[in-house]
């Protein structure tokens, strides 16, 4: 097997007995490291499957922070498994959720946790592919409790038709029971069974019982909040149809009760007329039928459970505000006077466009809360929003400004480096000795 610029450092995962194996490599110009997980034989159809579906899931799913990141990968042939599939993902700092002392976990740090795991889902879900293998051993947790999904070797993709099975796979107690039955019946609601599971192991360090026995057990397991307990017991029914429909359904359950837990007591007021809400019924974003004031409530505040603002043109007569929600972002003026943020447009918001977002924009610390134009405005902390939201650009600009200094007037000269010493190694003398001997400053070799 070549590796050309790449250093073996340790094997993280032993392949003697196992259709893969996984090693910690490290970049010999760049001292960066990488992990390398080998598929092998992937001639054998089954084989060949995990290796396609691994890295088109991955290929997909680049965009989000919460699941590993495929660098890129190849195919090589090894002269005891034939070809084999390689694929180098980014190295993550940590430990696997399973290692994980989940019990020392604070309740923020477990929320923390949680919500990253659902966000990840989330956006594989949205770009049509089910993981089919969430459980703490392929869930990875940073020291400061960044969550990254990784495995996706048996990961359903919906438009990618093939009849092999993967029937032998994902049968442990986090995989759901249509799933253990065989792994093509996996739907969305099959990864939400398994994350009720990881759930329940976050509050309890505790392997999940058995499908049929779950509800029962939960009825009677203590140390988790009463509205957590609910909500894990819809997630993990046995028939999928007594499940939440979908992901986005688990996100804004769980969205409610994560305030308690991380949002400031603070509320912030946006002022929304009835033609923004005319325009998001033509895109098909709230329901055509029902009262202003009850799709505000139902729909319009719970897409904004976990908002995200960005500010342009600041301290300009221009200046603009840009709030992100679930499924859809608003444009919006502040109005001094009033002390209120006036919606002007309103457009539909792309699962991909949202986590880039995440990346500049800030997190809104406090309730969002929307009110039809016209109506009376409450108190609310909108000014304050207005200042952390200019700090946090230029926290932002800074930051980049930082790294594209680098980049400008170091990285030619990293380049430059990594060339010479490209050119040293070509032209390096190697001799064979038996020994040596130090003398007089001199080293004899013999």
């Amino acid at each position: 097997m070549i590796l050309n610029k790449y250093e073996f450092v340790r094997i993280l995962k032993p392949g003697a007995d196992s259709y893969s194996e996984v090693s910690e490599i490290k970049d010999s110009s760049t001292e960066k490291h990488y992990v390398m997980k080998i598929i092998k034989g992937i001639n054998t159809a089954l084989y060949n499957v995990i290796f396609e579906r691994e890295v088109g899931a991955l290929t997909k799913l680049r965009t989000c922070n919460d699941i590993v990141r495929l660098e890129h990968h190849d195919i090589y042939n090894d002269e005891k498994y034939g070809k084999c599939g390689r694929v180098f993902l980014e190295h993550i700092e940590g430990e696997t959720l399973q290692k994980t002392d989940v019990i020392e976990l604070s309740n923020p740090e477990k929320v923390h946790i949680i919500d990253q795991l659902i966000n990840a889902v989330q956006v594989a879900h949205e770009n049509s592919i089910i993981h089919r293998d969430i459980n703490p051993k392929n869930i990875m947790v940073t020291r400061d409790k960044q969550v990254k999904l990784i495995d996706f070797g048996i990961s359903k993709i919906k438009d990618m038709v093939n009849t092999d099975t993967l029937y032998q796979f994902a049968t442990n107690r986090y995989a759901a029971p249509e799933v253990h039955k065989h792994s093509e019946n996996a739907t969305e609601k099959s990864d939400i069974y398994s994350l009720g599971a990881v759930l329940y192991f976050i509050f309890t360090g505790e392997e999940p019982p058995t499908a049929d026995e779950f509800e029962t057990k939960l009825t009677k397991t203590g140390g988790i909040d009463i509205e957590f307990k609910s909500i894990i017991q819809k997630m993990v029914k046995l028939l999928p149809e007594d499940r939440y429909n979908n992901i986005f359904e688990v996100r804004k359950a769980l969205l409610k009760l994560f305030t308690r837990f991380t949002k400031s007591n603070r509320t912030f007021i946006f002022s929304i007329d009835t033609s923004k809400i005319q325009h998001l019924r033509n895109l098909s974003l709230v329901p055509n039928n029902g009262k202003y004031e009850d799709i505000i409530e139902n729909y319009i505040n719970e897409d904004f459970l976990e908002a995200y603002i960005f500010v342009e043109n600041e301290d300009k007569p221009e200046e603009l505000y840009r709030l992100y929600g679930m499924h859809y972002y608003f444009e919006c003026i502040y109005d001094d006077r009033n002390q209120v943020f006036q919606i002007t447009k309103a457009f539909k918001l792309q699962p991909h466009i949202r986590e880039e977002m995440k990346k500049k924009t800030m997190f809104v610390n406090g309730e969002v809360k929307f009110i039809l134009s016209g109506r009376r405005i409450p108190t609310n902390n909108n000014f304050e929003l207005t200042i952390n939201s200019k700090d946090s650009k230029k926290d932002y600009l800074s930051s980049s400004n930082v790294n594209n200094e680098y980049t400008k007037n170091f990285f030619a000269w990293h380049k430059l480096l990594a060339i010479m010493e490209a050119e040293y190694r070509k032209n390096v003398i190697r001799v064979n000795y038996d020994s040596f001997q130090a003398e007089d400053n001199f080293c004899v070799f013999y």
